[in-house]
């Protein structure tokens, strides 16, 4: 329990200020007590504000890369972080106009997230990715449409085999 001094501002009227930390959602409690010069006290009835989060998690992309080949594996890590608490890190992907893959499960470990993405041999274009973070309250942040180059696959020429003479 804290004791805070309201301040009269004109007239009648008192205000008082406070300061609710960014990383509690906890209901606000309070009730106000009155004071005459006389000793006379009015004590209110406690009255409960819910606290509500309002402040978007965050995503930091770690160690881009700018292109990759056909073929191989596409890693992405970033890194997320909210002032409550993240629910969910999730990744889509999809190449040029074609299919999306949605909502895929990120790995999590020590405040970073990652997933590695066999690109198809036959891709080509662009690849493009999204990371959502969704915190406890339901707040959602979006890193939205980041391309990566796909590097065509070229099939390696056959090698002639050496002619064998008896």
């Amino acid at each position: 329990e804290r004791r805070d001094v309201m301040i009269r501002s004109s007239g009648q009227a008192w205000t008082l200020a406070l300061v609710i930390p960014e990383n509690n959602i906890d209901p606000l409690t309070y009730r106000f007590e009155a004071y005459d010069i006389g000793g006379n006290v009015n004590i209110s009835d406690n009255m409960t504000v819910a606290i509500i989060d309002s402040i978007l998690p965050e995503i930091y992309l770690e160690d881009m890369v700018s292109s990759v080949e056909a073929g191989q594996f596409l890693n992405i890590t970033i890194s997320a972080e909210d002032n409550i608490g993240l629910e969910d890190v999730t990744f889509s992907w999809w190449i040029g106009g074609g299919t999306r893959e949605d909502g895929l499960e990120m790995t999590h470990a020590e405040g970073r997230y990652g997933i590695s993405v066999k690109v198809p041999i036959d891709a080509y274009g662009s690849l493009y990715f999204s990371v959502d973070a969704i915190d406890t309250s339901g707040n959602l942040f979006s890193l939205d449409k980041v391309e990566v180059i796909i590097i065509e696959y070229v099939a390696p020429e056959p090698k002639e085999e050496p002619e064998i003479r008896f």
